[in-house]
């Protein structure tokens, strides 16, 4: 599609969309997409299906027309998946594992 994704062009889609169909609504390069993909900072779930993978395209509406929809996450969620630009955070490393036990600090006598 050439120029802007409007709502209605991208619920068009069905409910997922490829990566590089996802890449052009949020213009940027495939090769990013997949890039941001696998380091876990794409803004959106990636649904890993086998070799492929597919993006749900109701996570990219509420994305960009966050006031639109009536979905179950909320724009507060997705800004939270937003891309990661702290240089010092890689990958995964910008969620805090929450599923790891607190370490004890209790001296061993």
């Amino acid at each position: 599609m050439t120029g802007p994704w409007t709502m209605e062009a991208i619920k068009a889609l069905g409910p997922t969309t490829n990566v590089e169909t996802a890449a052009s609504v949020l213009d940027v390069s495939t090769w990013l997409a997949y890039e941001l993909i696998r380091r876990g900072e794409w803004p959106t779930r990636a649904l890993r299906l086998g070799r492929k993978i597919r993006i749900p395209t109701h996570d990219l509406v509420e994305l960009l027309y966050p006031q639109n929809t009536n979905g179950a996450r909320s724009a507060t969620d997705l800004a939270a998946a937003t891309i990661n630009t702290d240089p010092t955070i890689r990958g995964n490393d910008a969620v805090p594992d929450r599923t790891a036990s607190p370490q004890s600090t209790a001296a061993h006598g």
